[in-house]
């Protein structure tokens, strides 16, 4: 048995990803009672490597699984809460990127979404700063199919890839005919925009657990006989520029995410609709301070990334 510090285990570097072998090791469960001290004990697979797992004090939401060649996060799956995973082991993600390593994250509570733990645990720069990684790949799901789809295909992608997940359960993505919009005959892929909804006077481009609050928006939108388009944004960092073509034939593009607005999906659409020379008006709704704690409707609603305020903030401007 030996310890270590918490930094240097969430930051080994990573070169393969054996889910099922961890998997049946049970690492993805926590102890009931434990001390205070962090440790991490030496372990063998049966393929044969060698490497050590790692135990949190105080029934903590991350542990990880180190091979020899490699490193799984493993928290309820392998996930774990967004600021372990990027904010506070951003240099070690960068190494992994230099090495071009085949690191798979699933990072949960992002944004005003984790709620009630407040700003120190609000990872609210996760696109800033994954986007500064050359290698790296973001996929944002829109519901819990979506994320189903998603976990699939990104388990079979080489490379580095982070999915980014939201603290509160997220409802089903219905087509306007209630039918799912993610279904069993839906195909992932990355770089792709998924329109959600149709329409002609505005344009929406969000993601997460700004999807549904954007269709809500929408539908009340369409009582007022004004019709938004819906584009569910998945993977942020690679956005089709057809899409922003099409986008800029209606009369306004609005971007909403629950994370910073001066490095996220609003600066991302703004400086491509820049470089495609199009003229169309842009909004960009998003975070612009830490937040409070609460529970995350009420922060949406204090800082104005419900659907209510993004709905009249497109009444307003068309």
């Amino acid at each position: 048995m030996k310890y270590v510090t918490y930094i240097c285990a969430a930051a080994l570097l990573c070169r393969g990803i054996h889910l099922a072998e961890a998997q049946q090791k049970g690492l993805s469960t926590r102890p009931a009672e434990m001390d205070n001290t962090l440790c991490a004990e030496s372990m063998q697979f049966t393929s044969g490597r060698t490497g050590w797992k790692l135990q949190i004090p105080g029934n903590r939401p991350l542990a990880t699984v180190a091979y020899e060649d490699g490193l799984i996060f493993v928290g309820g799956g392998f996930g774990s809460y967004e600021f372990y995973a990027i904010d506070e082991v951003y240099n070690q993600l960068r190494l992994n990127d230099i090495n071009h390593t085949n690191l798979k994250i699933r990072a949960t509570h992002l944004g005003y979404n984790v709620g009630p733990d407040g700003k120190t645990h609000h990872c609210i720069d996760y696109i800033g700063l994954l986007k500064n990684l050359f290698g790296f790949k973001l996929v944002m799901p829109g519901d819990p199919s979506q994320t189903d789809h998603v976990v699939r295909y990104v388990l079979n992608q080489k490379g580095n890839y982070v999915i980014g997940l939201c603290r509160t359960k997220m409802p089903i993505i219905k087509t306007r005919d209630n039918r799912n919009f993610f279904d069993e005959n839906y195909v992932f892929e990355y770089d792709t925009c998924d329109l959600v909804r149709e329409g002609k006077d505005c344009t929406i481009l969000t993601f997460g657990a700004m999807l549904p609050l954007a269709i809500i928006a929408c539908e009340k939108l369409f009582a007022m006989e004004i019709p938004a388009r819906i584009y569910n944004v998945t993977s942020p960092f690679h956005i089709d520029n057809r899409i922003l073509h099409e986008a800029a034939n209606t009369k306004l593009v609005v971007t909403h995410e629950d994370h910073i607005v001066t490095s996220g999906l609003g600066s991302i659409v703004a400086q491509n609709i820049a470089g495609e020379k199009l003229n169309v008006n842009l909004i960009t709704v998003g975070i612009n301070q830490y937040g409070a704690s609460d529970n995350s409707d009420v922060l949406y609603e204090k800082y104005g990334l419900n659907a209510d305020f993004s709905g009249k903030v497109i009444s307003e401007n068309l």
